[in-house]
């Protein structure tokens, strides 16, 4: 019996598969059954292809993969097919497909900040895309666009600096002719966070003010810009004041502070490249102010005309700065403490403004592409203008300029080709200098009707600001003057520059303030001097 029950195993076993197998054997006949019936039999997959981009349109219908042999492809010449291949429009295709290039990359600005502040987060985002290219101008992109934003990153006081500038530009940004609601609550929100900056600055000052001359400096044309936004041209005079006498006193080593900055540092190279030309810039723009800060002598001295060539633009636009700067005496400082600074200045400017115009014409044969470079055209502009100050502050009379018409025609053409070419004009500020500057001196000190009208035209029909200059107040002030001059007023008729007299010009500098009246519209107090009067005039009211 112990044998046996091996064998009485292997039969239940035996008869289990039997079972399964008998089970299996109909389930596969009713699936066959399902099969054959009508609507139930599987679909037939076709063997899949790489499907071509640019094959037949009729391969593509059939859904076949084409070989792209032109005129006819062989699987229509194969199947005999009546309808000639039709081939797709690729560059109707590439058009459509094209991936737009990316931004350019920007520092990332203070997380912590924004999730603070939904409003600070707001004004950092608007200053990041909006403000820095527009403050930046044609020659300053790098250091608004890249350097600030990256000090912001790590530094507290920058970073709120650059809350209350971007919530003052997009109020700016807002303005007209009448307060608009939205503006004023921008204005007030940005004048909290500029209490806020200056007191972080004051801070740092005490604390920093030579050790980390970079961010002092930095902050401090900030303060500038955010300043001229708000149209406070004396509070940023004494920013302005302040920042040019620190940068020269480092400059000249009068200060020794332990773990100063070092001139041969980052830090004080970044000071020299980017810095030293932009406050330099910033005074030149407020010679036309009431008592306009003073360029220390020591900031231009190392520049006197030492270029020889120019490997760059920005090169070409410094050592021009820096010339500008001799033209106006009256505005160096001529004080400085070092024995090696010769204040007698012994510069012949006209020679120097020559010797650049060959050096950028070098530099043009070398690089010919930059030839329709809108930063080339501001230098000619600039360089036109530079020519223009030199001889006409030492004339003795205003018909000095008739000799010049060629020169103010030639800057209204090189400004009415910037406003074709470059988007740059259709920003509605800069703190970096442009065109309107030029355009007012040409609608001011050229009587010739035509270009001077010309200019005042250009003024009004791309309207913004670059630093103290508002293109809309300047066309108005011009036009004023246009009035006194020609004598409008009484019916004159002027077709040349020799049809106003010298004794109706209008001589030296022209003085005026601006403010909103009770009705919030802009107005101008406008004081003159003829030629040939001792003091200036009762002044008029210019409303724009």
């Amino acid at each position: 019996m112990a044998n046996s029950q091996p064998t009485t195993t292997t039969a239940a076993t035996s008869r289990d598969h039997v079972g399964r197998d008998e089970e299996v054997s109909a389930e596969e006949r009713e699936s066959s059954e399902r099969e054959h019936q009508p609507g139930n039999r599987p679909v037939r997959k076709r063997k899949g292809t790489t499907r071509s981009r640019e094959g037949c349109l009729v391969c593509r219908k059939r859904r076949v993969k084409c070989d792209e042999t032109k005129p006819r492809c062989n699987n229509c010449a194969r199947h005999n097919t009546d309808q000639e291949c039709i081939w797709p429009d690729l560059s109707r295709r590439s058009a459509i497909v094209a991936i737009a290039p990316a931004d350019p990359l920007r520092p990332a600005l203070n997380g912590s900040i924004s999730r603070k502040d939904s409003w600070a987060a707001r004004s950092l985002s608007y200053f990041q895309y909006k403000s820095a290219a527009e403050f930046a101008g044609y020659f300053d992109e790098q250091f608004w666009s890249v350097n600030i934003l990256q000090m912001a990153h790590a530094e507290p006081v920058v970073n709120q600096m650059l809350i209350a500038l971007g919530a003052r530009h997009e109020a700016f940004r807002s303005d007209g002719p009448v307060e608009d609601p939205e503006a004023i609550m921008l204005c007030r929100r940005a004048d909290h966070e500029y209490v806020k900056a200056i007191t972080m600055f004051r801070d740092h000052v005490e604390e920093h003010k030579y050790t980390r001359l970079h961010i002092t400096l930095t902050c401090s044309a900030l303060c500038i810009a955010f300043d001229w936004l708000r149209g406070v041209d004396a509070e940023a005079n004494v920013h302005l004041t302040q920042g040019l006498n620190t940068l020269s006193e480092w400059m000249s080593g009068e200060v020794s502070v332990h773990g100063g900055t070092a001139l041969d540092s980052p830090e004080g190279h970044f000071i020299r490249k980017y810095l030293k030309p932009i406050f330099i810039t910033m005074a030149l723009q407020t010679r036309t102010m009431p008592n306009p800060p003073k360029i220390p002598l020591t900031l231009v001295c190392a520049e006197d005309g030492n270029f020889t060539s120019f490997e760059t633009v920005t090169d070409a636009r410094d050592a021009l700065v820096f010339l500008l700067a001799y033209l106006f005496p009256w505005v160096l400082s001529y004080y400085t403490t070092n024995a090696k600074v010769n204040p007698s200045l012994q510069h012949d400017v006209h020679s120097q403004l020559l010797k650049w115009e060959r050096c950028i014409e070098d530099l043009v044969r070398r690089n010919p592409d930059m030839d329709s470079d809108p930063r080339l055209a501001i230098l000619k502009l600039w360089h036109i203008s530079a020519k223009l100050l030199f001889f006409g502050e030492n004339a003795q009379s205003e018909r000095m300029y008739d000799a010049f018409i060629d020169c103010f025609e030639a800057q209204v053409v090189l400004v009415e080709w910037l406003n074709e070419r470059s988007d740059i004009p259709q920003c509605r500020f800069s703190v970096d200098m442009g065109a309107v500057p030029a355009l007012y001196y040409t609608a001011v000190k050229c009587r010739n009707p035509g270009i001077r009208r010309r200019a005042i035209e250009l003024m009004k029909r791309w309207p913004r600001r670059e630093a103290v200059y508002d293109s809309l107040a300047c066309a108005a002030l011009a036009e004023e003057i246009m009035k006194i001059e020609e004598g409008l007023e009484q019916g004159n008729v002027v077709a040349t520059e020799a049809d106003v007299p010298g004794h109706a010009r209008v001589k030296g500098k022209i003085w005026s303030e601006c403010f909103r009246d009770d009705m919030g519209q802009r107005v101008n107090q406008l004081w003159v001097k003829r030629e040939g009067d001792e003091d200036y005039s009762e002044f008029r009211i210019v409303k724009w």
